[in-house]
């Protein structure tokens, strides 16, 4: 259990003479950098309230599920909190990012420390700003695929003069753009964006249980990339619809009408 220390000049940071070129480039500094939504970081920032969210909407969970199960961050996985500034370095190699972290970029990763003061995703946006403004981040293209953003924020430790990493974050250009998309777009738009998703993930339950041959509620969970909570809720959507049933002789999810893949019921929020 240690933190982690980083030079101020990190070996895989390089110049950002081409960055700022595309729109999506654009849509995500401005969205990140200075429309953000964290209060009193920039001048520019835009607030929750003033986007049109309710005031309870990071207490109401929905937003915050949205944008964990979109970027496919699974809590405990891809998706790390550390609690303690001694706890990064253990939280860090749990997600993949400790090391040589900026090259394991198969998937979205996120680790970060927080105070549990302030509200996770608006720390997670907050870290990613402090990279953007300060330069420390990488684009890296891939073939026929979404570019893939490397961030790191650090923190200067004025006793020991060491740069302490406060968070390191890999996400997909299309799960940056979405996230700025839906929170700009306030709660109206995101109604039907999260709709669709839930959607999306009870056709998948109902893929995994025909193709799972164990099909426990714990062995769907892990072979779908969304936090265990929410694929749980979402069989007992299916449950209460009567689109899948648990065979208690097989000891095992089951589906209850053939047709349940194409006709998963749909949330009306």
């Amino acid at each position: 259990m240690s933190e982690i220390d980083a030079p101020f000049y990190p070996g895989w940071v390089s110049s950002k003479n081409s960055f700022g070129k595309t729109q999506n480039q654009l849509k995500i500094l401005r969205f990140f950098l200075f429309e953000t939504p964290c209060d009193e970081i920039s001048s520019s920032g835009v607030s929750m309230h003033k986007r049109g969210w309710p005031k309870d909407v990071w207490k109401k969970q929905d937003l915050r599920k949205y944008l964990l199960a979109t970027a496919k961050l699974q809590d405990k996985g891809t998706y790390q909190k550390a609690i303690k500034l001694d706890d990064m370095s253990d939280k860090a190699t749990a997600a993949g990012l400790h090391g040589l972290f900026h090259t394991n970029r198969d998937c979205n990763r996120i680790v970060y420390y927080t105070d549990s003061k302030q509200v996770d995703m608006l720390c997670i946006l907050y870290y990613i700003r402090c990279a953007f403004a300060h330069g420390r981040f990488e684009i890296y293209n891939k073939p026929k695929e979404s570019p893939v953003y490397v961030f790191e924020s650090i923190k200067k430790n004025r006793a020991s003069k060491k740069n302490s990493v406060r968070a390191r974050i890999v996400l997909d250009e299309a799960t940056l753009v979405d996230w700025a998309e839906t929170i700009m777009g306030g709660e109206l738009n995101f109604k039907q964006r999260y709709c669709g998703l839930l959607e999306r993930i009870r056709k998948e339950i109902c893929n995994a249980i025909v193709t799972n041959t164990t099909s426990k509620k714990k062995d769907i969970a892990n072979v779908l990339p969304y936090e265990n909570s929410l694929v749980n809720e979402q069989i007992n959507e299916l449950k209460n619809s009567g689109v899948v049933c648990y065979d208690a002789i097989q000891k095992r999810w089951a589906i209850a009408r053939k047709d349940a893949a194409m006709d998963a019921p749909k949330n009306d929020l």
